[in-house]
């Protein structure tokens, strides 16, 4: 059963992300950028928690678009088939040459894209 999140406020701090996904994200940018890995295009889900992963990895400017959707809501971008399709462009396209592209997106939309299932509910990846 996958755990239900709510918007929260903890020590002054409201977010859809809980603190260890907030953590989580900042330890993932940290070691990118330990790791010189270049960036050169961060995408994110228009969701609040797809962008504040995205905002957590501090790896510069975000771009959200509906183009990556959560699948509950897929009736909103044409239907479930179309939102797979507008992602699997997204991730079929090569980034710009010496860099890599992060995108913040969502598990069902990533696992019913690629077959892959990350244990999170926000997927982190780096294409180059």
């Amino acid at each position: 059963m996958r755990p239900v999140f709510h918007r929260f406020e903890a020590n002054g701090i409201r977010s859809w992300l809980q603190v260890d996904g907030r953590a989580t994200a900042r330890r993932i940018g940290d070691a990118i950028r330990a790791l010189a890995i270049p960036v050169g295009e961060i995408l994110s889900s228009e969701y609040c928690r797809a962008v504040e992963t995205a905002e957590g990895l501090n790896l510069g400017p975000i771009t959200t678009t509906p183009d990556i959707m959560n699948l509950r809501a897929a009736e909103f971008v044409g239907g479930r088939a179309a939102a797979i399709r507008r992602y699997q462009l997204i991730i079929a396209k090569p980034p710009k040459a010496g860099t890599n592209r992060v995108i913040t997106a969502h598990g069902d939309l990533s696992r019913d894209a690629t077959g892959v299932l990350s244990d999170e509910c926000e997927l982190v990846s780096v294409w180059q």
